[in-house]
């Protein structure tokens, strides 16, 4: 019904908070059927002899080598997001005439990076043609949250050469 309008009226698509949810990490990874395999492929190491370690929460002075393999998880895990759900998405869009944009749940904090599955919030943001984010009262306000995360985004269109950024503003 408003296909017609792709490109003109309608520039943009907008993903609101995509996310592989995690309900209480780490006692619950984000899995593909696949992701095993595509763990060793592209971190050259088996996965399974991590698992039963990734469940525990990170702490100072664990092993390098167990660090090492969370670092490995949630780059392979958000380097899978891009190809197989934001590249999908953007490619569409192309063909249409639109752009991909929108933003992340838990974008603000290194946790809710890792809690609500996209891992990586930079190579999240450069899966969207216009990245976004979500700027609410508590994350705004003087005295509240950090606003390093609003410099992701800007810095990420930069990087593209994108002459826009997005964001979804007071609620």
């Amino acid at each position: 019904n408003v296909g017609r309008h792709f490109g003109t009226t309608i520039v943009h698509t907008f993903t609101d908070e995509p996310a592989a949810m995690y309900t209480d990490p780490p006692r619950q990874l984000t899995w593909t059927d696949d992701l095993a395999g595509e763990f060793r492929r592209r971190a050259g190491y088996d996965l399974h002899a991590w698992l039963p370690a990734l469940f525990d929460p990170a702490r100072d002075g664990e092993p390098p080598a167990l660090t090492r393999a969370r670092v490995d998880f949630h780059d392979v895990w958000s380097r899978l997001l891009v190809e197989r759900y934001l590249d999908p998405i953007r490619r569409w869009c192309r063909q249409n005439g639109l752009r991909s944009s929108g933003h992340f749940g838990g974008e603000d904090t290194p946790r809710g990076n890792v809690r609500h599955g996209f891992g990586h919030l930079l190579r999240a943001l450069r899966g969207l043609d216009t990245p976004g984010l979500d700027t609410i009262w508590r994350q705004i306000m003087p005295d509240g949250r950090s606003h390093v995360f609003v410099k992701a985004v800007s810095s990420v269109a930069r990087q593209k050469g994108e002459p826009e950024v997005l964001t979804e503003s007071f609620a």
